[in-house]
């Protein structure tokens, strides 16, 4: 990058977000950024530190270029103060990531209201020239990993033993999904969920089948790199959505419980 635009970018960083210290993480040769909260009051662990509050500095660079290419600047600031809240940061860092690959003749707009029941708003809508809009939601899920957590705690299990599959309510991942909104058949609407642990495929499945198919009409299991889970009402809905966030299918989220994972 160019000076200039180096400077830019800088620029953008909220005040307590631009004070934080910067590593490098030898494991994974990434340089990361130490902002966020521990997980805390983890039944049958207790706290966890881990990579919830070191995020990767490249995450962020591209998050903070998307920002200030392609939101308006009172969608730009309110996404900005968010982002500052160390609290809040995780969950608004990766509202981004399935926006990252968009084209840029495509139009975004974001916390859009009116889409769904009551006040509630979309955190996207993506809407490409010559298709519907896309509608999207973005969810970052915590309860399945902290359970899982428990299954490898010392006092649980042993470390020479093989921790098994998680066991979970697959349907807690679609909580309060569909109020976000109503049934059309006139724009697609989906979800992308981040879990941070891999889902059973045939629950997964079952529990997706379970919501309205006229709000919901298909959900995503991903995290910052171009692969995806997708379920969809129909093929042609999978497709659309894949070509425009430019995406591919993966089975990377996905386990089938008898396997091994």
């Amino acid at each position: 990058m160019e000076r200039e635009e180096r400077e830019a970018v800088v620029a953008l960083l909220p005040p307590t977000l631009a004070q934080v210290t910067c590593f490098l993480d030898r494991l994974t040769t990434d340089w990361r950024y130490d902002f966020g909260a521990p997980y805390t009051n983890v039944p049958g662990v207790g706290t966890v530190i881990g990579t919830m509050m070191f995020h990767p500095v490249e995450s962020l660079l591209n998050v903070l270029l998307f920002v200030r290419d392609r939101l308006s600047t009172d969608e730009r600031n309110g996404y900005l103060a968010r982002l500052d809240s160390s609290a809040k940061h995780e969950d608004t860092l990766f509202e981004c990531a399935p926006v990252l690959r968009l084209e840029r003749s495509a139009l975004v707009g974001r916390e859009r209201s009116g889409l769904g029941e009551g006040n509630s708003t979309i955190d996207w809508i993506v809407g490409p020239p010559d298709a519907p809009e896309l509608l999207l939601e973005v969810k970052v899920r915590h309860k399945d990993i902290m359970e899982h957590l428990t299954l490898i705690n010392p006092g649980v299990a042993s470390p020479s033993e093989v921790v098994p599959p998680p066991i979970h309510q697959v349907e807690l991942l679609f909580r309060s999904v569909e109020k976000k909104f109503k049934a059309s058949n006139d724009s697609i609407h989906g979800v992308w969920i981040n879990t941070q642990i891999k889902q059973e495929a045939s629950e997964l499945q079952t529990a997706f089948d379970a919501l309205d198919p006229t709000k919901v009409h298909c959900a995503m299991l991903g995290d910052w790199e171009d692969d995806v889970t997708i379920l969809a009402r129909s093929h042609e809905i999978k497709v659309r959505v894949l070509q425009l966030l430019h995406l591919r299918p993966s089975d990377r989220f996905t386990f089938r419980r008898g396997d091994e994972v």
